[in-house]
């Protein structure tokens, strides 16, 4: 299979394309010139900037794999979170349709949801809390009105080696080594159920085989509290935590779901628990 990826090179993404290489035809977009030299036989590398007009050259595919969002860390300058998804998303739909594909993966996150204080399952409301949110949201329609097969995957707290610093799992492991205070609600709150690096991108490829356009939460089995969280990273780290305990309603304060759909549609099988996750991401 050919497959074209965005967020390539980027924390989900790089895992992701250690594992398709070996029995599938990569295309990865990138804006850094020294990728372009790291082709092999199934691996190509493509310059495009997201952010600027399409200047992709038509090539046959079977899949995209849509892992990128420009945001407040993508390092662009947009001023408009959802109009700047939306507009990567429609050049990538568009390209996907005149080049042959027949699928498209959607990399959304459970932010579609905003908080709640049950488990989000697919046919659960969306109400998303900020434009990070709103932006999953446009795209999902857009892709769903596509025309194309979709798979469109909720991501919860993704973690692992190579979590980024500005990420949840990154900003949190970073205070506790510098000693900075740890904003806590309701003694604890929120909970969500995290999703190891590995059980991920198992589930994305998975994806592949499903000849079904389906909508699905990939998230852990185990649900814990922010606070259950850092104790775990402040005893693996060896250095005391400092938290800041506000109070909050806490009503509608969690971010968790249900994988059962993703279990009955692709075997979802997430296998790594929290406490061997965070082993290996703080050993990293």
């Amino acid at each position: 299979m050919k497959i074209l990826i965005t967020g390539g090179t980027g924390f989900i993404g790089s895992h992701l394309v250690r594992k398709l290489k070996q029995n599938h035809d990569l295309l990865i977009l990138t804006v850094n010139q020294e990728d372009l030299n790291k082709e092999s036989d199934n691996l190509k590398y493509i310059y495009q900037d997201l952010t600027k007009p399409w200047e992709v050259k038509d090539e046959p595919i079977d899949t995209v794999i849509h892992l990128a969002h420009i945001g407040a860390f993508s390092g662009s300058e947009v001023s408009n979170e959802v109009e700047a998804n939306q507009k990567v998303a429609q050049s990538l739909l568009e390209y996907a349709k005149n080049n042959g594909a027949k699928s498209f993966i959607y990399a959304s996150s459970g932010a579609v949801y905003g908080f709640g204080p049950n488990a989000f399952t697919e046919d659960s409301p969306l109400n998303p809390a900020n434009e990070y949110g709103k932006a999953k949201v446009m795209v999902e329609n857009l892709v769903k009105n596509s025309g194309l097969e979709y798979k469109i995957l909720r991501f919860f707290f993704p973690y692992g080696p190579g979590t980024p610093k500005h990420q949840l799992f990154g900003k949190l492991i970073e205070n506790i080594k510098t000693g900075g205070e740890i904003t806590i609600k309701n003694d604890g709150e929120p909970k969500t159920n995290p999703t190891y690096i590995d059980d991920l991108v198992q589930g994305i490829a998975d994806c592949l085989k499903l000849e079904e356009s389906a909508i699905l939460n990939l998230c852990g089995n185990e649900v814990v509290s922010i606070k259950d969280i850092v104790d775990l990273m402040a005893e693996r780290i060896g250095k005391k935590a400092s938290f800041k305990f506000i109070d909050e309603d806490p009503k509608g304060q969690n971010l968790m779901a249900s994988n059962n759909l993703a279990r009955e549609k692709i075997n979802f099988n997430p296998k790594i628990k929290l406490e061997e996750g965070i082993d290996k991401l703080i050993k990293n």
